[in-house]
């Protein structure tokens, strides 16, 4: 999968909430346009905007896009 860009975000292509997981300590979150400040025709990639774990500080994380709160919500609760 190519990586998702801000303007991919801001727009809603495939979707507007992001999920994230840290490859390191398997922690994981919910990104949103508003969160990453996402603007139409911004084409950095959520790597290159510095997006990192809260918690270990790692750079390594699994994105995934959702089409509805449902598919998000089952994502943080399945851990």
């Amino acid at each position: 999968m190519p990586s998702i860009t801000l303007h991919d975000i801001a727009s809603g292509i495939g979707s507007r909430l992001i999920g994230v997981e840290c490859q390191h300590c398997i922690r994981r979150g919910l990104l949103t346009a508003e969160a990453l400040n996402a603007r139409a025709g911004d084409n950095r990639t959520l790597e290159e905007v510095g997006v990192r774990c809260g918690k270990c500080g790692s750079r390594r994380f699994t994105a995934m896009r959702f089409t509805t709160r449902s598919a998000a919500h089952a994502f943080m609760r399945n851990l």
